[in-house]
């Protein structure tokens, strides 16, 4: 078993480092942290699974950080077809 480090590095992972991940996992990356605040949800849900396909590949332990617009009120479709208010 993989000994583990108790301090961990956290990366921003933004459109310079987009396509160095498995470059950044190698050197020892521990959190990659998207910032939802940025972009579309398209690309920020393109990146996401980028890191989580690697992250699969290469059988590591990598948090992902969601970074969410500060407090704001967000809704969106449910399953049941109803609109529903997330506070």
């Amino acid at each position: 078993m993989k000994s583990l480090r108790k301090t961990k590095i956290v990366g921003t992972i933004g459109p310079a480092s987009e396509n160095r991940l498995e470059e950044l996992f190698d050197a020892g990356l521990n959190v990659c942290r998207v910032n939802y605040s940025h972009g579309s949800w398209d690309e920020q849900k393109e990146k996401t699974e980028a890191i989580l396909k690697i992250r699969e590949e290469k059988d590591l332990p990598i948090a992902l950080l969601l970074d969410t617009k500060g407090p704001e009120i967000r809704t969106g479709m449910l399953y049941t077809g109803k609109i529903q208010k997330f506070n």
